[in-house]
């Protein structure tokens, strides 16, 4: 047991935890639940373990309030980003934009809404993500199609593109509600 892995360890612990309670888990549960473990310092792969598994715990607990599963599902891909290098987070992505887009529909009853492809300025970007950039969908395509990740992107680190949800307007400018 060195200083180092311990030091690890807890900055992992702590790190998570605090994500994991602002999330919605009581402090005392987490705790209470860890230390049934019995986890050794050294164990730090079945630390990331119960992590993950507290993340899969409050999606089940959410799994209707689609704008508290955008914040988990963006924490849970950081996680993977971070914490479990190589390990693909892209379903987890994707899930984090279906969320988005369900919670925009739930929130905008009555208005049409258009989901825009956002790509980042950035030299390294594949054809995939900047031939996207700008381009708009109908709203119930996005939610049916799962448009983001782009499945066939090249870009080193996965796509980066992120997606607007904005209404649809006339050109006058006024919004266009649903009959």
């Amino acid at each position: 047991m060195t200083q180092k892995n311990i030091e690890k360890f807890t900055k992992i612990k702590d790190k998570y935890f605090a994500k994991l309670e602002k999330l919605g888990i009581k402090s005392l549960k987490l705790n209470t639940d860890f230390q049934v473990l019995k986890l050794d310092v050294n164990n730090i792969d079945g630390l990331k373990n119960f992590i993950w598994r507290k993340f899969n715990s409050i999606v089940k607990e959410n799994d209707r309030d689609f704008n508290k599963l955008q914040h988990i599902y963006f924490e849970m891909e950081q996680f993977l980003k971070n914490e479990q290098k190589g390990k693909d987070s892209t379903y987890v992505r994707a899930l984090f934009f279906e969320a988005l887009i369900k919670y925009n529909k739930e929130i905008s009853k009555g208005v049409l809404l258009e989901v825009v492809i956002i790509g980042k300025n950035n030299p390294n970007i594949c054809d995939v993500c900047k031939n996207d950039n700008g381009k708009t969908f109908n709203f119930d395509y996005a939610l049916n199609n799962h448009i983001l990740p782009h499945k066939d992107c090249m870009c080193k680190s996965g796509c980066i593109c992120n997606m607007g949800i904005s209404s649809k307007r006339d050109s006058h400018g006024k919004l266009i509600y649903l009959d």
